[in-house]
């Protein structure tokens, strides 16, 4: 052998060496732990404006894309395997596509169970933590005259668009406008409908639970702005719903939620995956409540969730009957 091929051989070997030193681990395919960026490569990039409408909700695609739970479960939540709960079908998850958005990823996933289709949107950060995630398109067979689509335009804005046919053959459209903030929030902008104004159509979703705590009860600041206590599932929380419709309807929202009592007259709401948060002092007779974080998502742009309302009286022997349960 002489002094050239050796040289060669000991050149060839080390770069060899060189390379084996770069690949420190093992990616998903060869057995090693499924990453952030495993996940980004199985969802292509969309173009933008995106939509996405009824028919593509029932299109088929192949297989060969669906998601691993078992592999994914860093990064896609339980809600979404289990949209109607853990003792329904488990859900078959695809991915739709990505698309950067400043600091911010968004990714899109169709979820498909045996009741229903649906297209949910992921905002992640930098480092893959899961931010929010929107029901953004569906159709089901429970409410088969009932079906939301969305797009996508090329300023990031998000309309969610729902279509819903009455008995009466008349059909009501609603489009929901979203602008993205910094922290992967969604702020609601603009709702436009064909739906005409009718200030008592609402249903207050609490009404029939229990009240026997001093704070319970319902709260007004007017003909159509509520605010309903109701006694909490365990110690130190309460149930509320809120209404708001006021100045002509220029001021609208609902939220609902659980509530903790923080101190003898005191109480507040986080929203778990969002930054929605309210504060609650109850005074004699009163309730007032001031929105500390952002709930644009549950009310207009117009207006936010505060003021003070006052507590309807029951009468006396609803009230012993209550109490007496």
């Amino acid at each position: 052998m002489n002094k050239k091929t050796v040289c060669y051989l000991w050149f060839f070997m080390l770069l060899i060496f060189i390379s084996s030193c770069r690949h420190t681990g093992k990616s998903a395919q060869e057995g090693g732990e499924f990453t952030y960026s495993d996940l980004l490569l199985r969802f292509p990039v969309f173009d933008l404006p995106l939509r996405y409408n009824e028919d593509s909700l029932y299109k088929r695609l192949p297989d060969s894309l669906r998601l691993n739970s078992r592999q994914t479960v860093k990064f896609i939540p339980d809600s979404l395997w289990y949209p109607e709960g853990k003792d329904h079908a488990k859900a078959v998850i695809f991915p739709l596509g990505q698309r950067r958005y400043d600091h911010l990823r968004l990714l899109t996933v169709q979820v498909v169970t045996p009741a229903s289709r649906k297209v949910d949107l992921l905002i992640y950060g930098k480092e893959g933590n899961l931010l929010s995630i929107k029901e953004i398109a569906s159709v089901s067979k429970a409410n088969p005259e009932e079906v939301f689509s969305f797009s996508l335009d090329n300023k990031f804005l998000l309309r969610i668009h729902e279509r819903k046919q009455l008995s009466n053959g008349y059909v009501i459209t609603r489009e929901q406008v979203y602008g993205i903030n910094p922290d992967g929030s969604l702020l609601l902008i603009m709702t436009n409908t064909n739906e005409p104004a009718n200030p008592d159509n609402f249903t207050n979703p609490i009404d029939t639970l229990p009240h026997k705590n001093h704070f319970s009860g319902d709260y007004y600041a007017g003909k159509y702005d509520l605010v309903s206590i109701r006694d909490g599932k365990i110690k130190n929380t309460f149930q509320f719903f809120i209404h708001l419709n006021k100045s002509n309807g220029d001021c609208t929202g609902e939220l609902d939620g659980t509530g903790k009592f923080t101190g003898k007259d005191m109480g507040g709401y986080q929203e778990q995956s969002g930054p929605c948060a309210v504060k609650f002092r109850f005074l004699s007779g009163r309730v007032s409540i001031e929105e500390v974080g952002g709930c644009g998502a549950y009310r207009g742009i117009n207006c936010l969730f505060e003021g003070t309302y006052l507590r309807k009286k029951e009468k006396e022997k609803v009230r012993k009957k209550e109490l007496k349960k």
